[in-house]
């Protein structure tokens, strides 16, 4: 049993001692910006390899060879609009769901802001208000329903998608309503991100 504890603990430090994070100097951050939004799953899979900084400045070169000549002011335009319309607390609208929405997808036809459902009356968990939970919550949560379709999003692999995105009205942070929407979500970044390759 202890031998088999020392090999266990042995070949994790080795795998840790291999798995050195990749210093990319000054393209640490590129693969969460906006412009690294627009990566296909075959571009991430190709970025997750990039271990150097002259390896990540040659993959972004050539991603950002493969778009239009206006993508760059582009993805900033959609980085401004998510900002000023999608910013919550000091949570920047760029850096959430919702701003991932617009400036993959584009403007919306139509968003919405709503209440959540009331609920039943019922007596408050104490031990959830404490933590921070549902209960204490309910009251600062706002629901983005954000529509795209196809007559504003070509891309879109279907002819509408809507989207429900519940946001904490304190922090900014959000997250899909419904978690059946993921793979929906995934298809429709796919298609976004192909649809931006030009060459």
């Amino acid at each position: 049993m202890r031998r088999s504890l020392v090999i266990v603990i042995t070949l994790a430090l080795a795998f840790s001692m291999n798995a050195a994070p990749a210093d990319l100097g000054r393209f640490a951050h590129w693969s969460r910006s906006a412009q690294a939004y627009f990566m296909t799953k075959a571009e991430r899979e190709q970025w997750s390899t990039v271990s150097t900084e002259a390896e990540a400045e040659t993959f972004i070169a050539s991603f950002l060879n493969k778009r239009a000549k206006g993508f760059g002011a582009e993805v900033e335009q959609r980085v401004e609009q998510a900002n000023k319309f999608l910013t919550v607390g000091k949570t920047q609208g760029s850096d959430t769901l919702r701003g991932k929405l617009l400036i993959l997808l584009g403007t919306p036809a139509s968003m919405t802001v709503q209440e959540p459902p009331k609920r039943a009356a019922a007596q408050p968990d104490p031990t959830a208000i404490a933590r921070g939970g549902a209960a204490a919550a309910d009251s600062s949560v706002k629901i983005y329903v954000m529509t795209f379709t196809r007559q504003t999003t070509p891309s879109l692999p279907q002819e509408r998608l809507d989207v429900s995105v519940e946001v904490a009205a304190s922090s900014g942070r959000d997250r899909i309503r419904d978690p059946r929407m993921e793979q929906r979500l995934a298809d429709a970044f796919e298609a976004a991100a192909r649809a931006s390759i030009v060459e």
